[in-house]
């Protein structure tokens, strides 16, 4: 691989992706119910603005909903998490001194965004799966659709980054 792409690139992506975590895992923190919009998948109306029409066939009760938001809220911080292993070992790759370490410290990043292509692989089955649901259709449907289609583009990127920091 080139040293220009390992010096440069490779960090500087590495970077991206432990922000983008960390920002969406923070929005998921405090606005769990916009956040898990983007990612693929609609919640169903909360009791406060649901209609109340007999027709109404989604009923939500407060526990369910606590339980969607906590739900929500585990991703956000899962993502927060990620996104700070992998901003904390791209500058230490980047910050340390001694070959052997920075070697040995490139090769655990590209272990851990092995990791991150997992769950953005298991993201987009979570979505595919939500978007098969009994209930789910129309432009919900689609949006999981273009939702799923995006974590196996993200996770197919995490691969390529993984495998460039892990070969040689």
């Amino acid at each position: 691989m080139s040293t220009t792409i390992r010096a440069y690139v490779l960090p500087a992506v590495t970077t991206v992706l432990g922000i983008t975590a960390i920002t969406g895992g923070v929005y998921a923190l405090i606005k769990p119910l916009e956040a898990i919009k983007p990612f693929g998948l609609s919640p169903p109306p909360s009791s406060s603005t649901r209609p109340s029409t007999p027709q109404t066939s989604i009923s939500i009760s407060s526990h369910e909903e606590a339980f969607q938001i906590s739900v929500i809220r585990a991703y956000g911080i899962r993502n927060v998490g990620l996104g700070l292993t992998i901003l904390g070992l791209t500058a230490l790759w980047k910050s340390s001194e001694e070959v052997v370490v920075k070697d040995a410290v490139r090769k655990c990043l590209g272990v851990a965004l092995g990791m991150g292509a997992v769950v953005g692989f298991g993201d987009a089955w979570i979505v595919r799966e939500f978007a098969m649901s009994e209930g789910v259709q129309g432009q919900e449907m689609k949006d999981a659709e273009k939702a799923r289609r995006g974590h196996i583009g993200a996770a197919l990127v995490i691969l390529g980054v993984r495998l460039g920091l892990t070969m040689g």
